[in-house]
């Protein structure tokens, strides 16, 4: 296991990682919320944890529940979509913690709702505060949130992880929350900066988080959103933009609240962090909870849209970005596809009805729908897509709606499949 300050590395890479672009590390917790609203920069010191954590454990193997909490269906199924709950704003993330049968949507602009059995639970498990100036419902929103990432051992710890961009600032975060003696509320006190990148331009959604079955903390980020991408920030191997993280959140020093995986990418100019290179714009990242493989949703820019699936063994990979979309060659450079990982689906972008990445359905009520991944996109179209023979064949699951657009699909501690969308609903996907 390397720390935050790999002994492989040469003394011109630790001049070079305490300047260049990349996740600058730490702020006090006075110090973050005294910055909401201001347009001080934070500083940039590191500041360890009171306590270190044990040395990072593997996980055991995620196994299916024994017993099926829902009526099986037989054969393979028409699929609807049923309403669960109502009257979020704006959600863009569902998550559950391990073998909680609670839902957590995540909203907008940074309050997460708890659901069980159907209801919203009055009180808000978590709100990020608003600074004043932007307090109003109309006005730019000073945040702009992505996704929730419980920690694979919540129950016992209590860990969750937050990702966001800070539009005043122009820095994707992540930050770590913890829930105390209140299992039913996070406090915005215990938040903890794990990870901070300078943005090029606004036009980026926040990282896509999600725990693999390694037990590190994979985070997606994207390029930075200048177009086509002209710096190569996604190729480059000095910079976090563009990339697939993989990060230990179980080991920190005192100079680091997280240590590199030995499996990361290594050289003498590369980012420790790095565990595969090449995204432009993610939109969701999830773990089979059987097979272990990564599948990433990667929008495009141009011309296609993308879905990737890798083993999380194979780090160092190149998904492509920007020297290829798709499976399509820019041009900008010679196109060589050699040492390229490509997509396992490719779509024509096509304006508001972009993808939106899924999950692999590991359920038991729709047996015959084991190991497909299901993933949607801007104008509620659900779609799903499985391998035959080693070919991927797309199958249409619900048509698109006008009324509604995905933004994001979860699911529960048994595998069932859920999503939210820009109606405001919450909607569990189940056999007609």
């Amino acid at each position: 296991m390397r720390g935050g300050e790999p002994t492989s590395r040469t003394k011109w890479l630790t001049g070079f990682v305490a300047v260049t672009v990349g996740a600058s590390l730490g702020w006090s917790m006075a110090e973050l919320a005294a910055s909401l609203g201001s347009g001080e920069k934070a500083p940039r010191e590191v500041r360890p944890r009171e306590n270190v954590p044990p040395e990072h454990l593997p996980l055991p193997q995620v196994l299916r529940e024994p017993l099926c909490p829902y009526p099986v269906h037989e054969g393979e199924p028409r699929l609807r979509l049923v309403e669960v709950a109502k009257g979020f704003a704006a959600p863009v993330h569902i998550a559950s913690p391990p073998k909680d049968p609670r839902l957590f949507v995540l909203e907008s602009r940074g309050r997460i709702r708890i659901v069980e059995d159907g209801t919203i639970r009055p009180r808000p498990f978590f709100e990020f505060p608003e600074p004043r100036s932007v307090a109003s419902p109309r006005a730019t929103p000073a945040y702009r949130f992505g996704t929730l990432a419980f920690h694979p051992r919540h129950q016992q710890n209590g860990r969750l992880f937050l990702s966001y961009v800070d539009v005043e600032r122009e820095l994707s975060r992540v930050v770590e929350l913890h829930v105390g003696d209140d299992p039913e509320r996070a406090d915005f006190e215990s938040t903890f900066p794990l990870l901070e990148v300078p943005l090029p331009t606004l036009d980026q959604e926040a990282a896509s988080l999600a725990f693999g079955p390694d037990g590190y903390l994979y985070v997606a980020l994207g390029d930075g959103g200048t177009p086509r991408d002209p710096h190569l920030y996604a190729q480059r191997t000095d910079t976090l933009l563009g990339k697939v993280l993989r990060i230990d959140v179980d080991r920190t020093s005192a100079t680091a609240p997280y240590a590199y995986p030995d499996e990361n990418l290594q050289g003498p100019r590369v980012r420790g962090e790095i565990w595969a290179l090449g995204v432009h714009r993610p939109r969701g990242l999830a773990f089979d909870r059987a097979t272990r493989d990564l599948w990433l949703a990667d929008r495009g820019e141009l011309y296609f849209d993308e879905i990737d699936a890798v083993r999380t063994s194979d780090s160092g990979l190149n998904l492509g970005w920007s020297f290829v979309e798709g499976s399509f060659c820019l041009g900008r450079v010679p196109c060589d596809s050699e040492g390229l990982t490509p997509p396992v689906f490719e779509v024509a972008r096509s304006g508001r009805c972009s993808i939106v990445g899924g999950r692999v359905y590991r359920g038991c009520r729709m047996p015959a729908l084991d190991g497909d991944y299901f993933f949607g996109d801007g104008c509620g179209r659900i779609r799903s897509l499985r391998r035959e023979g080693g070919e991927v064949v797309a199958n249409e699951r619900i048509e698109p709606s006008k009324a509604m657009g995905i933004q994001a699909l979860g699911e529960d501690a048994s595998g069932e499949l859920y999503v939210v969308a820009d109606d405001g609903v919450l909607y569990r996907i189940e056999p007609e």
